[in-house]
């Protein structure tokens, strides 16, 4: 578990061990050396654990299909295209990604009878795809619209990259279109969810992002799972049951 404390020009953030805060500390000068748009961040000299990462004023985009967004979410994409097309080695030792490390323990406490049909069909559709070998490479593990930030100049930055990983990069893009598409009222959401994983695909694709359709909509169906666990324990059942109602037919 990670800690965060916001000062005025700095986040602080508390990792579980000294080994996790310099990991990210390397992390960031790697990817900083390597051109991405993300904060500088130093060790805290007091502390082992603790990281002081540069904080950066700015708005998350909202939904993708808004016209006033779509240089910023176009931005987004390409700064993602190049965190996908990095060397591995450039960063430091990254994990393999596990599309279900927020769902095995969620599913326990909060699952769902569609639930399970639901993810067997979408790791079939994940690990299917091209004969099951599908091309991997670094991915930001956890990418939602509030990963990025505009800033008052126009620049987009990209944040919070503790949970790197090598994966599909299908899955950061379907994890973005999920997020954007479940915030907001309910009516309507199953069109939302299309439209916004239309627009994310087509974004990577101006971005220049290969990704494959089947294994895009197979992790797109997973990370909709994620959400509707995670509102359960939000104790906000509405979003469950909407999600429930047409997931399983989809």
């Amino acid at each position: 578990m990670t800690r965060v404390s916001i000062r005025s020009t700095r986040v602080i953030k508390t990792f579980a061990s000294s080994a996790d805060a310099t990991r990210a500390v390397v992390r960031a000068q790697a990817l900083r050396a390597a051109g991405l748009p993300t904060p500088t961040a130093c060790a805290c000299p007091t502390d082992g654990r603790r990281v002081s990462f540069e904080r950066i004023e700015g708005e998350s985009p909202p939904e993708p299909d808004s016209p006033a967004t779509r240089p910023i979410w176009k931005e987004a994409l390409r700064i993602i295209g190049r965190l996908h097309r990095l060397n591995p080695g450039a960063v430091d030792t990254l994990p393999p990604h596990d599309p279900l490390t927020r769902i095995r323990g969620r599913l326990a406490h909060h699952g769902r009878p569609w639930m399970a049909h639901v993810l067997d069909r979408s790791l079939a559709m994940v690990d299917t795809c091209s004969g099951g070998r599908a091309p991997v490479g670094p991915v930001h593990g956890d990418l939602h619209p509030g990963q990025f930030l505009a800033d008052e100049d126009g620049s987009v930055w990209i944040i919070d990259l503790d949970d790197m990983a090598i994966g599909h990069p299908e899955a950061d893009l379907a994890n973005l279109a999920a997020h954007a598409a479940t915030h907001g009222p309910q009516r309507g959401r199953r069109e939302r969810f299309l439209i916004c994983l239309d627009t994310v695909g087509g974004f990577a694709g101006e971005a220049g992002i290969a990704f494959d359709p089947q294994r895009l909509l197979g992790h797109a169906y997973l990370a909709l799972i994620r959400r509707a666990l995670k509102a359960d324990e939000r104790a906000d059942p509405e979003t469950t049951e909407a999600l429930g109602r047409w997931l399983p037919h989809a």
